[in-house]
């Protein structure tokens, strides 16, 4: 049994863990009545903003692989789709090899460069993170460990990104094997693409505290604004090592978590859990079959080309 093996499944039992701690006095009564009383509207118009984020997420792309090389934020966009509704449906975000190979088939981008690109992506993501949820810092009800975990948690980012670009600036642009693997970083040179990225990416959050807000208010469950970004905190936190496929239960405990914090019950606490992630994963994975049915079933071909 392997190292990842047995990480996952410890992963997996403290996730029924805490599912069994938030749901054991659940009624089913009350869950079912949860969703009786469930305002469908704000559901309905919600479906768009998950698309609408990806939409962001590839223009972040875009601007990221634009010193060097210029690909369609449309194509990109469909490649994110493909690649979201490919970790949907198997587990360790397969999804992420299904873009590699696409970019590679459609556009010739090297596997290294993509693999660089989305990892600045998801630096820069960590310091758009920290961008929209600084606010917890100073907003008052909150417990202190979540604070203080923000505040570093950002800095982090920040210091990690700052860092790489000091390196990136520094590094001569010819003449060394590693030239290609700082190429695919040329962003972090150019202060008005690294905004454009950032705030690309900045969108993306907001538009997911948006969908949170609309599924709360159809569950008709009332927190502050700290408590949305709680929440998404939680979720990201604990979807931050993959496990099963689309996340089911390491999503909807992450969810939980956050709203018991504030005192949520937990018959609405899991209509929202359940309904947030459906949302997100069931319109993504038709978008994504629709576009690429093949490879969204069967993941990225191995040496294709």
């Amino acid at each position: 049994m392997t190292r990842r093996t047995v990480l996952r499944a410890a992963i997996l039992v403290g996730v029924g863990g805490l599912a069994w701690l938030f749901v054991r006095h659940l009624d089913g009564a009350q869950l079912r009545a949860a969703f009786a009383r469930a305002t469908w509207w704000p559901l309905a118009a919600g479906i768009a903003i998950p698309f609408a984020a990806m939409w962001c997420k590839a223009l972040c792309w875009r601007v990221i692989f634009a010193p060097h090389r210029e690909i369609a934020t449309r194509r990109l966009f469909r490649f994110t789709i493909a690649a979201f509704a490919g970790s949907a449906l198997a587990p360790v975000r397969a999804g992420e090899a299904l873009r590699v190979w696409l970019l590679k088939k459609s556009d010739h981008v090297p596997v290294t460069e993509t693999a660089v690109v989305a990892v600045t992506e998801k630096l820069l993501d960590g310091v758009a993170m920290f961008i929209v949820m600084a606010p917890i810092a100073v907003m008052p009800g909150l417990p202190r460990w979540i604070r203080i975990a923000v505040v570093i948690a950002g800095f982090a980012s920040i210091a990690v990104v700052g860092a790489l670009a000091l390196v990136v600036r520094r590094w001569p642009r010819e003449g060394s094997r590693v030239t290609p693997f700082f190429a695919a970083l040329d962003v972090l040179r150019h202060p008005l693409g690294l905004t454009l990225a950032v705030g690309a990416l900045v969108a993306a959050w907001l538009l997911d505290i948006a969908l949170v807000e609309l599924v709360l208010h159809a569950f008709a469950i009332s927190v502050p604004l700290s408590g949305v970004l709680v929440v998404l905190i939680a979720i990201n936190v604990a979807i931050m090592v993959p496990t099963t496929p689309a996340q089911v239960g390491v999503h909807e405990a992450g969810a939980l978590a956050g709203l018991a914090i504030f005192g949520v019950a937990p018959a609405p606490a899991l209509g929202f859990a359940v309904t947030y992630h459906a949302i997100q994963i069931i319109p993504t994975v038709i978008a994504g079959l629709v576009l690429e049915w093949r490879l969204v079933l069967g993941g990225a071909p191995q040496g294709g080309s």
